[in-house]
């Protein structure tokens, strides 16, 4: 067995073959003769020799099955002789001679790995034999619906043990999902507590048996082809999807049948049991509360009991299930039971994994709830020579940090838009806590990794919590140390990729570090010695970017992509420096994009060129008034670098889709708009949408182009983010000659009305279309127009809150702040959007023009898609007067 294959290693069998055939020879009588026999006969199979093999396997088993020890040589005999059978498909040798040696198993053999691995063995012969049957004339049905059952019993069991068997056995009761099934038994009618316990646990196992075949029959639907066989599979899904939620809904009648049937002298472990079962079946069903009771009772009352752990745990994840339900401002009660039951666990079974898991859970969860101390206390109730304390600290630090960007970027908002920033000591209060929470983060990170490294392993949390450190130094302006986690001789991330350690093989892993890589090298050129040197190595992990996802099918789309977020991490990583780093770290990124840039000649890399200026742009601008000159250098190049692609573009038909082409005009209109150029981002934005009107985020960037060239004093601009601009004069369609290529806030509003996919974006037109009113009214000399611009824009919000749902905090808080504002602009009290809950907003009010206003819905979040169709009114309502734009039914990025 140790040689490689070659003559050496049949020279080795041979003699090994003949060796046993003399023992057997002399010793015929005895059971060492008979186990010579048997591993010469495993030779020849290992030589290929199966019809030998065979022959001797045979010999075997016309021994008796008795005593014991006779019972042991056929089972080994049966386990040798399965291969052999397999290669020369002698499938029903082995069903008649295999199975009824593994289907009637001993107590002491039935869960063994060698059992298990032979079911898996029969259940590929009873799924060929069953093959051989169909081509056979006549159908022998009664055969094959024999063999199916079997096959998929056996397949089943052994899906359920770990082991190397266990995903071909999951595999393998996909084959067998489509059989006929053995014939259905009358549902039982218990009328004992052990007759319903009995039933309930067969409902649960048969709901299991289920929910396999659609996990195995799903995995494999993705690789099917053909029509006609991928139709047969997505009932096969169907059908086991409908016997699992019948099996489920019969689990649950039998066990509180059971339940109710318990009596005093019940067993106690076996009454848990059931109310464990119970406790799962109801969170499965969404029956939150319900399982709540349950697992706390069965947790709190017999925490030593069996399913007691896992009870406390369901009512924790069932808790978490509640509070994401909740409304944000509803959810102190979810909140405290969230704490309640983690805390009880930990309390409860401190040296238990479920009470890591309950920190684990509870950390981050205090963290969003910005309980903060919280989180720090619980961090430090796991032992500090726990194997999960690194992870923990690693965990929080992550979540600490998370934290921290998130502060940062509301933080640096209100600098460039003093207007919408607290009082200046609230300000100074939340920079402060953010500089202290910027140092907890990294010294928790810190921690974690050096209790990592200190165990001596270098596992996959090893080498991801090596990697998070290495973010959060080129994050903090470390990029030095940043290079030094990563090339580390013995821990570095990228020593270890290098050397395709297991650690480093999670998928998506590789390519985080190289772009964690790329950023670090970049940083280091502002202070580099070796520059030539430094450019190479991030050179390097370009191509190897580009290496990882060549063997992807959406590789360039998924590499564009991959550049886009760097830019993005890039523009952060500036955002949060000091003005001194900001200013090196700039030049930096400079030297290495015009080398990069002058070279390059694909997609992903001109774009990735192009968006790190536009990002660098605007990590320099300081307020949104004026451009500082070192904004406005990358904000030139980004333009420039966009022009490029496009050039590139019109050039080659096949380098650019008309997608990614409307995307770069899109971003390259952004950038003129933020240089102050609003006629040279609108001119884009009209080339657009001539073409594509229904681009509902280039609608969106359109409108907030000319409420921020309102801003600048051009106060006739408000009236375009209002109602749009720019007819289609020249349109062949004489009926769309008068209509607007851009359709404003107004129109935007009306368009996305309705559908709760568009919430985010309908609230986002509403509040902008009062607040360019408001800014409109402010601008006008004329008081009475003045007046009556105030009194639009209030009557904007009162009918959105009036008539649909806030939009939730975010859009409630923004509505409230420019109420305010509008009301103190007026003369009346300054109650806020609290005055419209007061009293009905009039119905014959008079509307503003070109909005229509729906009936009462509520929209919710979601993902903004790239073209809109118009809102329908109900049949029963009728829709407020305003005109629709035709809209295009088909999709684009």
């Amino acid at each position: 067995e140790t040689y490689p294959k070659g003559p050496e290693q049949t020279k080795a069998y041979t003699n090994a073959a003949a060796g046993y055939m003399k023992i057997n020879a002399n010793y015929r009588t005895l059971l060492a003769g008979l186990y010579a026999r048997l591993y010469q006969a495993r030779c020849n199979q290992k030589l290929g020799k199966h019809k030998e093999a065979i022959g001797y396997f045979t010999e075997m088993l016309a021994n008796p099955d008795t005593p014991d020890e006779f019972h042991t040589l056929r089972v080994k005999t049966i386990e040798m002789a399965l291969d052999s059978w397999l290669a020369e498909k002698m499938y029903k040798e082995i069903m008649d001679k295999a199975y009824p040696v593994v289907n009637d198993a001993r107590a002491n053999e039935d869960k063994t790995p060698e059992f298990m691995e032979m079911r898996v063995k029969i259940a590929e012969a009873a799924k060929h034999r069953v093959a051989q049957l169909r081509k056979e004339k006549p159908v022998n049905a009664n055969e094959i619906k024999k063999l199916l059952a079997a096959g998929r019993k056996l397949a089943t069991e052994a899906s359920r043990a770990t082991g190397a068997w266990q995903n071909e056995a999951r595999k393998l009761v996909a084959d067998f999902a489509g059989g006929d099934s053995e014939a259905v038994a009358q549902k039982p009618d218990p009328k004992t507590f052990v007759d319903a316990r009995n039933a309930g646990k067969d409902a649960i196992q048969k709901m299991q048996d289920a929910d396999l075949i659609v996990r195995g029959v799903s995995d494999r639907l993705p690789s099917i082809a053909n029509p006609q066989q991928k139709a047969i599979l997505q009932q096969q899904i169907e059908d086991a999807r409908k016997v699992s939620e019948e099996a489920r809904a019969d689990a649950n009648q039998f066990l509180n049948v059971a339940l109710r049937l318990a009596e005093k002298d019940t067993d106690i472990e076996d009454l848990n049991l059931l109310r464990y079962f119970v406790c799962f079946l109801s969170y499965n069903e969404e029956k939150y509360y319900e399982a709540i009771v349950l697992g706390e009772f069965l947790a709190m009352k017999y925490p030593q009991a069996q399913g007691a752990r896992p009870c406390a745990k369901i009512a924790m994840a069932s808790y978490l299930k509640l509070y994401a339900l909740a409304k944000p401002d509803e959810r102190d009660f979810e909140s405290q039971q969230v704490v309640k039951i983690c805390d009880y666990i930990v309390k409860t079974w401190p040296r238990e994994a479920e009470a890591e898991d309950a920190l684990n859970t509870l950390i981050p969860f205090m963290i969003r709830e910005k309980k903060l101390d919280k989180a720090l206390e619980f961090l430090n109730k796991i032992p500090a020579d726990s194997p999960n304390r690194g992870i923990a600290e690693l965990k929080t630090g992550q979540a600490l940090w998370a934290a921290y960007l998130d502060g940062q970027r509301e933080a640096r908002g209100w600098d460039q838009n003093p207007a919408t920033a607290p009082d200046a000591d609230t300000v100074g209060k939340r920079k402060a806590e953010l500089e202290e929470l910027k140092k907890q983060a990294k010294s928790i990170l810190i921690a974690g990794v050096d209790r990592m490294h200190a165990a001596g392993e270098i596992s996959n949390v090893v080498a991801t919590a090596v990697l998070s450190l290495a973010q959060i130094y080129v994050d903090t302006n470390e990029p030095a140390k940043c290079v030094e986690k990563l090339e580390d001789p013995k821990l570095g991330v990228l020593t270890l990729i290098k050397a395709k350690h297991p650690s480093t093989q999670k998928e998506g892993f590789e390519v985080e570090a190289y772009k964690i890589s790329l950023r670090a090298y970049i940083s280091t050129l502002a202070t580099s010695k070796d520059t030539a040197a430094t450019i190479k190595k991030a050179k390097e992990m370009m191509a190897a970017l580009k290496s990882a996802m060549a063997g992807t099918p959406d590789g360039q789309t998924r590499l564009v992509a991959i550049y886009v977020a760097l830019a993005r991490d890039l523009q952060t990583q500036l955002e949060i420096a000091d003005p001194k780093a900001k200013v090196g770290l700039g030049q930096g990124f400079e030297v290495f994009l015009k080398q990069v840039g002058e070279d390059a000649t694909e997609l992903n890399v001109l774009y990735w060129v192009a968006e790190t200026y536009r990002g660098m742009g605007e990590s320099f601008l300081t307020s949104n008034k004026s451009v500082p000159p070192g904004a406005k250098t990358y904000l030139d190049q980004a333009v420039a670098a966009y022009k490029n692609i496009l050039a590139k573009g019109t050039a080659n038909k096949s380098f650019l889709t008309a997608n990614m082409a409307d995307s770069i005009r899109m971003q390259m209109a952004k950038t003129l708009r933020t240089l102050n150029d609003y006629k040279g981002a609108m001119d884009i934005f009209v080339e657009i949408l001539r073409v594509s009107p229904t681009q509902l985020p280039v609608q969106v960037e359109a409108a907030r182009t000319y409420q921020n060239w309102g801003d600048k004093g051009i106060k006739d601009r408000y009236k375009d983010a209002i109602v749009g601009a720019r007819p289609d004069k020249n349109n062949p369609d004489k009926l769309k000659q008068n209509k607007n290529i851009i359709w404003g806030w107004g129109e935007i509003g009306k368009m996305t009305a309705n559908n709760p996919k568009y919430a985010e974006q309908f609230h986002e037109a509403r509040y902008n279309l009062a607040l360019s009113r408001y800014n409109w009214a402010l601008a006008e000399k004329d008081q009475a127009v003045k007046t009556d611009r105030f009194k639009q824009a209030k009557l904007d919000i009162a009918q959105t809150i009036g008539l649909y749902d806030g939009g939730g905090p975010k859009w409630e808080g923004q509505y409230d702040a420019l109420m305010k504002r509008i009301q103190k602009s007026l003369g009346e009290p300054v109650l806020g959007i609290e005055s419209l809950r007061r009293r009905p907003v009039p119905m014959n009010a008079k509307e503003p023009p070109k909005v229509t206003v729906a009936p009462k819905t509520t929209p919710t979040s979601a993902t903004t898609p790239a073209v809109v169709k118009p809102a329908a009114a109900p049949a029963a309502t009728k829709a407020a007067p305003g005109k629709t734009a035709p809209v295009k039914t088909t999709t684009s990025k």
